[in-house]
């Protein structure tokens, strides 16, 4: 009895025994485990850093555990498809906004610390090597920086140009002052420009002439002015005037009684109209003259060609007085006064030369 007794004991210690062997075997066995499986990460994300136990494989997959978000075109450190080994370091590099202005698009772009040039480059955007850029290709942009392209492009194009004729005036001391004549009439020239033109985004900036051919010279118009101021008169006198001009001349009547000038139903003559009251613009008596100067011929005119008032000399007809206006009488015309009706028809339309004296 006593060596069964014995036996038992020894069997119950035994299997505690295998027991606790079996605890410390799983024990170990898992912490090698776990030691084997999983990965220790060290995340620097800016100036921040932190550590992380894992058991993912994948880069990203330790970053979404970690709960870390990333912007487009973040730069990951080893890539977020590669495998992890037992100890990682995983460096995040953040993107910033810079903005790309280019053929009238504004686009924003986010960089990691590239030059305008590599973000120009990754855009799929060439320049030309007229094109201008607003910082250096090399140098780094910074964040919420601006890369600004402005397209060049220049086109040569032919114009024509019309070559206006100029007016020369030449003194002639032999004709009188107011009188003028073409000695030589005006033509227009025409030359062809060569001309290189500078657009700028689209919109044209700049023109240079690059050449120049006279297709046709212009001719200029010669034109002689009288100067000269002194009329030998009629009766060997000589008087001194002001300006010379021709003139269209016609003639009328007072249209009083006894001048044979048709009168209307209202009493209007067919010379003067309803102001045929024997007395001109003037207020003086409407009484045709000889042509010297104490009883000088009547005229009507334009004031705004003749002032009334003014000493008229008339060629082949002596000296006259501005001293009426008529309703036809306009710009180089006259009308001169008659003492009835038939003599101014006779007189009719005559070109003749005037002097103000």
């Amino acid at each position: 009895m006593i060596l069964k007794g014995v036996f038992r004991a020894r069997v119950k210690r035994d299997s505690i025994a295998n027991i606790l062997l079996a605890v410390i075997f799983t024990g170990s066995l898992v912490t090698l485990m776990t030691f084997i499986l999983v990965r220790d990460v060290t995340i620097y994300d800016g100036e921040e850093s932190f550590r992380l136990h894992t058991f993912s494989h994948r880069v990203e997959d330790a970053l979404k555990e970690a709960g870390i978000e990333l912007n487009a075109r973040d730069e990951v450190q080893p890539s977020l498809d590669s495998e992890l080994p037992r100890v990682c370091h995983i460096t995040i590099t953040r993107s910033y906004p810079v903005y790309l202005k280019v053929d009238g698009q504004l686009v924003e772009y986010r960089s990691t610390g590239e030059t305008a040039g590599e973000i120009l480059q990754k855009c799929g955007i060439k320049l030309s090597e007229q094109d201008l850029l607003n910082r250096s290709p090399d140098e780094p942009v910074e964040p919420g920086g601006r890369i600004l392209v402005t397209r060049i492009f220049t086109r040569q194009v032919t114009e024509e140009v019309v070559l206006s004729y100029r007016t020369v005036i030449k003194e002639n001391g032999s004709m009188d002052r107011g009188i003028s004549r073409i000695v030589q009439p005006g033509r227009n020239g025409l030359k062809e420009d060569l001309i290189e033109i500078t657009y700028k985004d689209g919109l044209e900036r700049e023109k240079t002439v690059l050449n120049s051919r006279i297709v046709s010279p212009r001719q200029d118009k010669v034109v002689e002015q009288g100067t000269n101021t002194l009329l030998a008169a009629r009766g060997g006198i000589t008087l001194r005037f002001s300006r010379a001009m021709y003139v269209t001349a016609t003639a009328y009547c007072s249209g009083v009684e006894g001048t044979g000038c048709p009168i209307d139903e209202k009493g209007c003559s067919a010379c003067t109209g309803k102001n045929n009251n024997g007395y001109t613009s003037l207020g003086i008596k409407a009484v045709a003259g000889t042509g010297e100067r104490s009883s000088p011929h009547i005229i009507a005119v334009d004031p705004r060609i003749i002032p009334l008032g003014s000493e008229v000399y008339i060629e082949k007809y002596g000296f006259a007085l501005a001293a009426d206006v008529g309703s036809n009488v306009k710009n180089n015309r006259i009308d001169i006064l008659m003492s009835t009706h038939q003599q101014a028809l006779n007189f009719g339309r005559r070109k003749l030369k005037i002097y103000l004296l």
